[in-house]
């Protein structure tokens, strides 16, 4: 189970023809190859900084995955319908329980979906409770055109001014421009930036003669620029300004359910830290310069993406679905060889102890280089591509193959790898001492992975290097 998951598979030997890979997960969600532009576009924009804070998955994008999960315990029973003296029936409890408790402790993220499943239960829906945060409730203003978002708004257009074409093309295109605008704060870091602005407008420290910052104002202006090359796109394409208009906003949208990336949250945190510092100019300091150019390097990502030639946006969010779904495959695989390796603290209070025999703990380490070749293979086009990209066992990168994906999601399969490898360089310390070469042996050729430079840090707390030495003074006694 682990290796299939980690290659993100389904080919569990169960029926040869019911295999799925990593890239047939959810067929009718792929890109039409036929169509080499839009393919061309999706994968650049999917593999792009803009979009690798990622999507949060919706109800219905949870139900699926559930219902993708369970589909691999189909006729699980059916694999010991050949054992004489098997009570088949005593044995699908059996089943279920450990079942459920794989599902569980593997995909936290969907654990209520998966015991409503179980259990026939109706799956409790939270989404509609959550509150706003300050940022979210002032671009929804801004959109809505009301409270601090339309004072800001009349403010800063008042010295950026609007382009006179956007009137041509009715309620359409005003609708449009609003959720540009809330795209092009969210993601170039100006949410709070511009509450602040609001605040000062609020408190009178700022009248509507006085110039907004450089930095909301070219915000403002990216918004003119996106809105009048879609007129002009208009124009040259024959299409209705009700047709470019939907186009647009369906960008817009999708920009507004995407996370920040991390470069966009580093730049609203300058943004904050300098304002706070209470220069009266600071825009035109060496560290507000710098900051301005950062803002203004993502800002042109977003004003690209917008003006992009792609029209169905829904291609762009079946393919981050995709990839979170096979990243999540991935991440149980890792943690259930973990879990084989090592005795978590959920684990044990299910009485499901860890491998404590040296030579059983080597059985699953054997299967982990064979996961990460395959990764190597899935996500390679051409033998070249195969030589350029995998280490000299042939092996890929844990992370291959994945973009679009949350943080979280990231940051979860890299500590799970982390401690994985943790688990087998303690396993090739054991085997050091103990005498095991086939042990050392297996866990060395474990470690021949595809390194990058990020993982560095990995590499020093894992203690691989300080192992090794232990292996080099063994062997040469």
């Amino acid at each position: 189970v682990p290796n299939a998951f980690v290659k993100g598979e389904r080919s569990m030997s169960i029926d040869p023809a019911d295999e799925i890979s990593g890239t047939e997960i959810l067929a009718d969600t792929v890109v039409d190859k036929n169509d080499s532009k839009e393919s061309y576009h999706v994968n650049k924009w999917i593999k792009s900084n803009l979009f690798s804070g990622g999507l949060d998955l919706d109800k219905n994008q949870k139900a699926q995955i559930v219902e993708k999960l369970l589909s691999y315990f189909d006729h699980r029973e059916e694999r010991f319908s050949d054992v004489e003296g098997l009570n088949i029936e005593r044995m699908s409890g059996y089943f279920n329980q450990i079942s459920l408790l794989w599902l569980q402790n593997q995909f936290p993220s969907v654990r209520d979906e998966i015991e409503a499943k179980f259990f026939n239960a109706v799956s409790m829906d939270t989404e509609d409770g959550t509150c706003l945060s300050e940022s979210d409730q002032f671009l929804s203003n801004l959109i809505e055109s009301k409270d601090d978002g339309v004072l800001v708004d009349e403010y800063i257009s008042l010295h950026a001014g609007q382009s006179s074409l956007i009137k041509i093309g009715g309620e359409a295109m005003r609708k449009a421009r609003k959720l540009v605008l809330a795209a092009l704060v969210k993601h170039s870091g100006c949410s709070d930036f511009s509450i602040l602005e609001a605040r000062t407008i609020k408190d009178g420290r700022r009248g509507k003669s006085d110039r907004p910052n450089n930095v909301l104002m070219e915000v403002w202006r990216a918004s003119q620029r996106v809105m009048e090359r879609t007129i002009k796109q208009k124009q040259e394409s024959g299409l209705t300004f009700e047709e470019v208009g939907k186009s647009l906003c369906q960008k817009a949208e999708l920009l507004m359910d995407l996370k920040p990336n991390k470069y966009c949250l580093a730049v609203a945190d300058s943004l904050i830290i300098v304002e706070e510092q209470g220069f009266k100019d600071w825009s035109r300091t060496e560290i507000g310069l710098d900051v301005q150019q950062d803002c203004f390097k993502i800002l042109s990502e977003v004003v690209e993406f917008l003006i992009c030639p792609i029209q169905n946006v829904n291609i762009l969010r079946n393919e981050i679905f995709r990839f979170t779904f096979v990243s999540m495959l991935r991440l149980a695989g890792f943690r259930s060889f973990h879990s084989l390796l090592h005795s978590t603290n959920e684990l044990a209070t299910n009485k499901l102890p860890p491998l404590t025999s040296i030579n059983l703990v080597s059985a699953p380490i054997i299967h982990i280089l064979n996961s990460l070749r395959e990764i190597a293979l899935a996500n390679s086009a051409n033998y070249f591509e195969v030589l350029s990209n995998v280490s000299p066992s042939g092996s890929g990168h844990y992370l291959d193959g994945i973009f679009g994906v949350s943080s979280q999601i990231l940051g979860a399969l890299q500590s799970t790898f982390d401690s994985l490898y943790e688990c087998i360089t303690q396993h090739l310390s054991r085997c050091t001492w103990a005498g095991d070469r086939d042990g050392q042996i297996v866990s060395l050729a474990a470690w021949g992975i595809l390194v990058k430079p990020e993982d560095h840090a990995f590499l020093n707390r894992s203690g691989i290097f300080r192992v090794l030495q232990t292996v080099l003074d063994d062997a040469r006694n």
